[in-house]
């Protein structure tokens, strides 16, 4: 499975999918979904948590995540000013406000009406924000916009290793963008390289490369936007939430699924390099993370044992309840069985 690279046809749609494409009430058409869409391999391969220090030297901001079967690079190059010697470091994207832009690019795509126009306003852009619990002034905006900043910039290369029918031992490798071109006000860039982000504005547009759009449109994991709220300021909440929302419903009925510790962390660790990030680690610096998480997916049948996670199958009517419009969380804990998670406090 490589980034934006891997198609959806009806044989692929889960239960959940097929169920999401009904009407949310068909006796109340005032009930309604309110939900979001990320591509699928971003739900199992996370961008950093935490930042990562620019290049001084005019090289490009490198972050990589590597697994057993997967490569994901994630280059950001510099910003030259014509007519100057100045170049601005950008850096790579990182943290919860990127993972919710990307999520936003993802549902404007999905869900427009015009399959040929790409180019996104950022006007809607505070709307959407201010409705998952990203205020629309201060600190939280004004490090959203920074995070759109590096987004622009950013060249996201995949690489997986698989054996087919042809071949014991294949790599598939995909280049692609977040986005392809913008227009931004140049004092705005020197703002944003002296820290003074109070003063950047947004760019004024920016448009989605062709087939970023077309995966985009075809290839996409629905995800409840009132939970989304709940853990919207936390990285690690949001990838193990996305995962979940990606892998449960793909988990056929009577069957688990067990993720170890150590695919976690390749996942979604915060290291580039997972041998510095041993499970044990991975584990301690996830917890709250995955706790809010479940907090907010209670639906989520999930049983924690020494190896990692195991997962099992959920009922779809039950996980299609999170994502209608102000649907309470049931009261109740969460199905984790053995919960020797910490209880929520400060999220990463």
């Amino acid at each position: 499975m490589t980034m934006f690279d891997t198609p959806t046809d009806d044989k692929q749609l889960t239960d959940l999918d097929k169920a999401l494409a009904l009407p949310a009430d068909p006796h109340n058409p005032a009930v309604v979904y309110d939900i979001a869409f990320m591509h699928r391999s971003l739900c199992i391969a996370g961008l950093p948590v935490r930042e990562q220090t620019p290049n001084q030297d005019g090289t490009p901001s490198t972050f990589v995540r590597k697994g057993q079967r997967f490569t994901m690079r994630l280059t950001t190059n510099d910003l030259d000013i014509p007519d100057t010697n100045t170049t601005i470091p950008i850096g790579v994207p990182y943290g919860a406000k990127a993972r919710c832009l990307v999520l936003w690019i993802a549902s404007q795509a999905s869900q427009s009406s015009d399959t040929h126009n790409r180019c996104l306003e950022i006007g809607p852009i505070k709307e959407w924000l201010r409705g998952i619990g990203i205020g629309t002034a201060g600190d939280a905006i004004n490090m959203t916009k920074a995070q759109l900043i590096k987004l622009s910039h950013t060249n996201v290369s995949v690489t997986v290793r698989f054996a087919d029918e042809h071949c014991d031992d294949m790599l598939m490798f995909r280049n692609n963008q977040f986005v392809a071109s913008g227009a931004i006000a140049t004092d705005d860039m020197y703002h944003y390289r002296d820290g003074r982000l109070d003063k950047v504005r947004w760019p004024q547009a920016i448009t989605i490369p062709e087939a970023t759009w077309r995966q985009f449109r075809r290839d996409v994991v629905p995800i409840p936007m009132e939970r989304l709220r709940l853990i919207a300021h936390s990285a690690t909440a949001i990838d193990i939430f996305m995962y979940l929302n990606y892998r449960l419903p793909r988990i056929p009925v009577g069957e688990k699924v067990t993720v170890t510790w150590r695919e976690l962390a390749e996942q979604f660790g915060g290291s580039s390099d997972p041998k510095s990030q041993p499970p044990s680690r991975f584990k301690k610096f996830y917890v709250k993370g995955i706790q809010a998480a479940l907090k907010a997916y209670p639906e989520a049948h999930i049983e924690e044992i020494s190896e990692g996670l195991v997962l099992y199958h959920s009922d779809v009517a039950s996980l299609r309840r999170a994502y209608i419009a102000s649907s309470p969380i049931l009261p109740g804990k969460p199905k984790l069985v053995r919960n020797r998670f910490a209880a929520p406090g400060a999220l990463a």
